[in-house]
């Protein structure tokens, strides 16, 4: 596909799509819901990995991918078209005494491709 063929696509669902919200979540917060889209996109911080997630109330949520967060989306199967649920567990300090956002990911996926 050509450039201008993904560019025309992307203006088409951003004009005809609902909202997106940016997923900021709180401790103990989760979402879940059908995922409808995966990929990269370019941010202030550089590409970044993404899903959108429909959740159960119709909204839809962007949610950026640390690495952490992409590798446990792997674990789970997460693929476009799973049911996902994503709980985030807060910040966390790893043995550097860096910190770091913590999650746990279930999926539908797994329980086919596991």
């Amino acid at each position: 596909m050509s450039l201008l063929k993904k560019l025309e696509e992307q203006e088409r669902r951003l004009s005809q799509g609902p909202e997106t919200i940016i997923w900021r979540p709180a401790e103990g917060e989760v979402l879940e819901g059908e995922v409808i889209d995966m990929g990269k996109t370019i941010t202030v911080f550089g590409e970044k990995e993404y899903l959108t997630v429909q959740s159960v109330d119709g909204k839809q949520y962007m949610v950026y991918q640390s690495d952490l967060l992409a590798r446990k989306l792997k674990e789970a199967n997460v693929v476009k078209g799973s049911r996902v649920a994503i709980k985030f567990l807060g910040l966390r300090q790893g043995k550097k005494k860096r910190k770091y956002k913590d999650y746990l990911v279930v999926s539908d996926s797994e329980e086919v491709r596991g």
